[in-house]
């Protein structure tokens, strides 16, 4: 019984793989600091306006807590006020 002892080794650099994840991770954090400690309220949401993400600031303006608000539709937390506008808003996203 004879063995083959033909390999095959392919090596691949991938410090510029690396560079661009650390890179990533780094714009990643400081956004999250920049959201999180932010004295404007912010929210992500998605494009019908379900709240995905909210930081403290958006919570303590509005008095509901950070669940709270990831619960809510967006007109619960729209001003009345300011609701025609936002579904007009809302039209030109979807």
């Amino acid at each position: 019984m004879e063995i083959s002892k033909n390999l095959e080794l392919t090596i691949t650099d991938i410090t510029v793989y690396k560079k661009a994840e650390n890179s990533r991770h780094q714009r990643d954090e400081i956004f999250r600091l920049i959201f999180d400690q932010s004295l404007t309220g912010f929210m992500i949401a998605s494009l019908d306006f379900t709240p995905l993400c909210v930081n403290n600031a958006l919570s303590k303006m509005l008095g509901y807590s950070k669940d709270e608000l990831l619960k809510m539709k967006f007109n619960d937390y729209t001003f009345f006020e300011d609701l025609d506008e936002v579904v007009e808003q809302k039209k030109l996203l979807i």
